[in-house]
């Protein structure tokens, strides 16, 4: 009896622990706070195999506030040289450096997954 009952309170703390470890939904890597100014704000869309821009242009060292949504299939978005790694929909805020950043899916979404690629110009 004593067995199962350390076995039972054991099983609670992990469920415990399991679901405080969950966190948000939140897919953003750069939550904004109140006080951030956004300069711009960039909305991309991914359907099979393309995002709705081959290039998108926004200002240097101001905050953009990026919206990722897939319309069509499943797919996410990541930034080289950020931390942003959105899944399927989600908001987050950046702040680039001038240059030329590679935009790729994050989801290994079908066949056209490599030709998943756009850039965003800071400039």
């Amino acid at each position: 009896m004593k067995k199962s009952l350390v076995l039972c309170v054991s099983i609670v703390m992990v469920m415990i622990f399991a679901l405080s470890a969950c966190g948000s939904a939140n897919n953003s890597s750069n939550a904004q706070s109140k006080d951030q100014k956004v300069a711009k704000t960039l909305n991309i869309t991914a359907t099979d195999f393309k995002f709705n821009k081959q290039t998108y242009k926004v200002p240097a060292n101001k905050n953009i506030k990026i919206n990722f949504q897939s319309k069509q299939g499943t797919h996410g978005l990541g930034i080289d040289g950020t931390k942003v790694d959105i899944e399927g929909k989600g908001s987050t805020v950046v702040k680039l450096k001038p240059g030329t950043y590679h935009v790729h899916c994050t989801v290994p979404c079908g066949n056209g997954h490599g030709d998943m690629k756009a850039e965003i110009i800071a400039q």
